[in-house]
């Protein structure tokens, strides 16, 4: 949870791989801290082997070994295996929860309906942002409509929430479009009737940025650099599963169908419910460790609850066992009523079980914050 890095390669221009590593950890104080550690161009082929050597020699040099717990990455099959080839280290991997939804999303973006509706809309964005004189004519339109001078918005097929504001936009301004592209002086017959929405296109426009809104929000917070995200990343995403994208009766069959195609694809590849992970991960740590969740009400079964809190419990008694004491620190002998009544710190709740019969906090509230008080 104090020791973070994240992994992440860059393609600059098409010709040159970039390769940022940046360190995140908490500070003394409970302040989150980041910075760049390095920024370099990889000039050797991008395999697992050589990536994995590239990272260790970033450790290395900036005397990073034993303080790494965690390395954060995209999907990429070679930088996925690298990280792993790690875990010997004691180093363990954690995929980028917003590239991670970007990938979920791209498979719900591919249902046929969506498919076709986001290509028509982006030749619809196209036309326009192409000529001047279209453009300006959608501005004329706009303020005779009295409407807000809106710029149209252009898709990415590697930003999927660009996809959620394109559409948004083509509904914002869904008059001027239709009054531009109906005068001939701007659109042939051919080129309108190519390229117009019928009124069920907008009703799918409509479905589909409904249905993102609350995966948008969920990829913004994720995505916050300034707070601790990664233990949000299981209560979130199970909420999105089993709140957000419930299947709700006399539901159009279209919002159930992008809703299945998310809800399995969140599960699967964030191992949420019936996908649980059989081992204990970083995230799950994360989550018992951060006050706003210990409770673990997103977890599948109460066994996993067992396992994840039983594996920080051993991870807490290793650190004990490993601590240094002083040579010169004499041991304290038991007294005579030490030995007749007993030890009270041996009588006492251990610390760890003290933390998690307090109370869940606020999941507004900064972890951090609580962390620092209770420290005192």
């Amino acid at each position: 949870m104090k020791n973070f890095i994240k992994h992440r390669l860059l393609d600059i221009q098409k010709r040159r791989l970039i390769y940022s590593v940046t360190g995140h950890f908490i500070n003394n104080f409970w302040q989150l801290q980041s910075f760049n550690i390095c920024t370099k161009e990889i000039t050797h082929s991008h395999t697992s082997e050589n990536l994995f050597e590239t990272i260790q020699t970033v450790i290395t040099e900036w005397k990073l070994d034993s303080k790494v717990q965690c390395i954060s990455h995209d999907n990429a099959a070679n930088i996925t295996r690298a990280v792993k080839m790690m875990s010997l280290d004691g180093i363990t991997s954690n995929p980028c929860a917003a590239h991670t939804l970007q990938l979920c999303i791209k498979k719900a973006l591919d249902i046929q309906i969506f498919f076709i509706l986001i290509k028509r809309a982006s030749s619809i964005v196209s036309a326009f942002k192409h000529s001047y004189k279209r453009s300006y004519a959608l501005e004329n339109v706009l303020e005779q409509l009295g409407k807000p001078k809106l710029s149209l918005i252009q898709s990415c097929p590697t930003r999927w929430n660009s996809t959620m504001f394109m559409v948004e936009r083509l509904l914002a301004i869904r008059q001027g479009i239709v009054t531009v592209m109906a005068d001939r002086t701007h659109f042939t017959r051919h080129q309108s009737k190519k390229l117009e929405f019928i009124e069920e296109n907008w009703d799918h426009c409509n479905i589909l940025c409904n249905s993102l809104k609350p995966i948008h929000l969920a990829t913004t917070v994720l995505c916050a650099d300034q707070k601790v995200t990664i233990s949000l990343i299981r209560p979130i995403i199970h909420s999105l599963i089993f709140k957000h994208l419930k299947i709700n009766e006399n539901e159009n069959s279209l919002v159930t169908n992008f809703k299945t195609t998310v809800s399995q694809e969140l599960s699967v590849r964030f191992e949420i419910g019936e996908n649980s992970p059989e081992e204990v991960n970083i995230a799950q740590i994360s989550c018992l460790l951060d006050p706003r969740y210990k409770n673990l009400n997103f977890e599948y079964s109460d066994n996993i609850k067992k396992n994840i809190k039983e594996n920080v419990r051993s991870k807490i008694l290793n650190l004990c066992t490993q601590s240094d004491i002083p040579n010169n620190v004499t041991p304290i002998q038991p007294t005579a009523l030490d030995t007749l009544l007993g030890n009270d710190s041996e009588e006492n709740i251990d610390e760890f079980t003290r933390y998690l019969l307090e109370p869940q906090i606020n999941h507004n509230l900064d972890p951090n914050n609580w962390w620092l008080e209770y420290e005192k």
